[in-house]
C-alpha cells in the first residue's frame, strides 16, 4: 500500500494536495475497474470533472485545476491532488510504482560482438544481436533485436522486441543489360538520447551517410524508416509508418497510423500528417496534411464539402 507521502517527490510545485491525506492506494487501473484502493484521475479534457470526482469510487484522485474552487466538504472526504496536468502526474506515479524496469544485464543466449561499446546499466534481452557498434547509458533493449555495426544509440534508448536497427537499405541501380545491382549501404544509423523504438520497426542505415532518429522521438511499431532519413526532436511516429529514402523531418511533427511519407520529401517542424495520408510533396511547419496525395487538411475538407453539395443535387435531380 502506498501513501501520499511515497509520491509527494513526483508532484511538481503547482500540484495542491486537499481533503483527507490518509487514504492509500495499491493499483492503478481503467476506469471501468476503479476500486477505493485505485489511483484515480481525471483528464483536463473531461466535460463534467466534478460528476466524476464525485462517482468516483476511489479515494485518492488526481484532478484537473479547474475544479478546485468548486470542491464542497463532502469532497474532500477524498485525497484529492490539485494539477495542472492529472495525467502526466498520473503517467509518472503508475511508471514509478508500477511499471517493473528489467534489471540491467546482458542474457546469456544474445550473441555481442567484442568489439561494441556498451555503457552503463543497459538491459540487453534473449537473443539480440549487437554488431560493432556504440550503445550509451541506461538503455533498454528487448528481445530478439538486432542492431548491426556502424549504429551509435544515445543514453536512455528503449528498443522493443524484434527491432531491425543498421541494415542495408534499399538501393539500386540498372546495370547496361537492364538488370539491377546493388547500390553501396555503407552508412551508419544514430539514434539519439531518450528515443524509443517500436516492436519490428526496422530503421536502414544511411547508403553513403547517416540515418538519425533525433533525441526524444518515439516511434511505434512495424514502423519502415528508409536510409539516409533524418528525423528530428520530439517527433511521434505512429504504427506502420512508412518513411522513404533521404526524407526530412523536422521537430515535434506527429505522423498518423498507416501513413506513408516518398523519399525525398521535407516535412516542417510541427507539421501534422494525419492517418493514412500519402505526402508526396513537402509540408510546411505547422501544416496539417491529410489524403492520398496528401493536401492541408482545409483544402481537403472544402473539396469534401463541394463535392457532398454535387452529390445532393444529383441525388435530387
Amino acid at each position: 500500500m502506498y501513501t501520499i507521502d511515497d509520491i509527494k517527490h513526483l508532484l511538481s510545485s503547482t500540484d495542491v494536495i486537499m481533503g483527507n491525506d490518509k487514504h492509500r492506494f495499491s493499483r492503478v487501473a481503467d476506469t471501468a475497474n476503479v476500486d477505493a484502493y485505485t489511483l484515480d484521475w481525471i483528464h483536463a479534457s473531461n466535460r463534467d470533472p466534478l460528476c466524476y470526482l464525485r462517482k468516483s469510487k476511489a479515494k485518492l484522485i488526481i484532478v484537473p485545476r479547474s475544479i478546485e474552487g468548486d470542491l464542497s466538504t463532502d469532497d474532500l472526504d477524498k485525497t484529492i491532488i490539485v494539477s495542472n496536468n492529472p495525467m502526466l502526474l498520473f503517467s509518472r506515479i503508475a511508471r514509478e510504482l508500477f511499471v517493473l524496469k528489467p534489471v540491467p544485464g546482458i542474457h546469456p543466449s544474445s550473441v555481442i560482438d567484442p568489439d561494441a561499446k556498451i555503457g552503463k546499466d543497459v538491459y540487453i534481452g534473449p537473443l539480440c544481436y549487437i554488431g560493432k557498434c556504440e550503445i550509451g547509458d541506461n538503455c533498454i533493449i528487448h528481445s530478439h533485436v538486432s542492431i548491426e555495426d556502424n549504429v551509435t544509440i544515445g543514453n536512455n534508448v528503449l528498443i522493443k522486441n524484434g527491432a531491425r536497427i543498421g541494415q542495408p537499405g534499399f538501393g539500386f541501380v540498372k546495370n547496361e543489360s537492364g538488370e539491377y545491382e546493388k547500390f553501396p549501404q555503407i552508412g551508419k544509423v544514430v539514434i539519439e538520447d531518450d528515443a524509443e523504438i517500436g516492436a519490428n520497426t526496422c530503421i536502414d542505415r544511411g547508403a553513403l551517410s547517416v540515418t538519425r532518429v533525433g533525441r526524444g522521438t518515439k516511434i511505434d511499431n512495424m514502423v519502415q524508416v528508409a536510409h539516409n532519413v533524418q528525423i528530428g526532436e520530439d517527433c511521434i511516429i505512429t504504427g506502420n509508418v512508412s518513411i522513404g529514402g533521404s526524407s526530412r523531418i523536422g521537430d515535434n511533427v506527429w505522423i498518423g497510423p498507416c501513413a506513408t511519407i516518398r523519399d525525398g520529401v521535407q516535412i516542417g517542424s510541427g507539421a501534422f500528417i494525419n492517418m493514412g495520408a500519402v505526402v508526396v510533396k513537402n509540408v510546411k511547419d505547422g501544416q496539417s496534411v491529410i489524403g492520398n496525395p496528401a493536401e492541408a487538411k482545409e483544402i481537403f475538407a472544402l473539396k469534401r464539402y463541394e463535392l457532398s453539395k454535387l452529390y445532393n443535387i444529383r441525388r435530387n435531380t
